[in-house]
């Protein structure tokens, strides 16, 4: 399992399956495995959305 994985956290927090989160980011459901498997690098545009998804969550 790997630590730190700001996928993985924000997926939980936002309670989302990797499917609803692929949707929600327009990516394919390989692409958010791979991100929390730390298999492929996560973009500063990806970040910035998880964050923004957290944020409306949190409003």
């Amino acid at each position: 399992m790997q630590i730190d994985n700001p996928i993985l956290e924000a997926r939980k927090s936002l309670a989302m399956t990797k499917t609803a989160l692929a949707k929600a980011l327009g990516v394919n459901l390989s692409t958010v495995w791979r991100w929390e498997k730390g298999q492929l690098p996560i973009s500063p545009v990806v970040k910035r959305a998880l964050e923004q998804l957290v944020a409306e969550k949190a409003a």
